[in-house]
């Protein structure tokens, strides 16, 4: 920002980084957030692929003891090679 000043006829303009006067607005933040936000990212990524490969690992599991249960349930002897 500029501030400009009229003195005696000349103009005298200063560059100024404004400061925050009102005490309850939050200040101006002095770093950027990018390796905080990105860090939280990864980790929400880390534990979404958890959460996928867990998934995956229970289905497949069900999967198998639904084939054992359809075998024995038929009344075939040898349901347990399947499995």
């Amino acid at each position: 920002m500029f501030k400009c000043d009229v003195n005696h006829g000349a103009h005298q303009c200063k560059n100024y980084v404004m400061r925050n006067p009102d005490k309850w607005l939050p200040p101006d933040p002095d770093e950027s957030p990018n390796a905080n936000s990105r860090r939280a990212a990864l980790v929400g990524l880390l534990v979404i692929l958890l959460l996928v490969g867990g998934a995956l690992l229970v289905t497949h599991i069900l999967g198998k003891e639904a084939k054992f249960q359809d075998c024995s349930i038929s009344g075939r002897a040898n349901c347990a090679d399947g499995r």
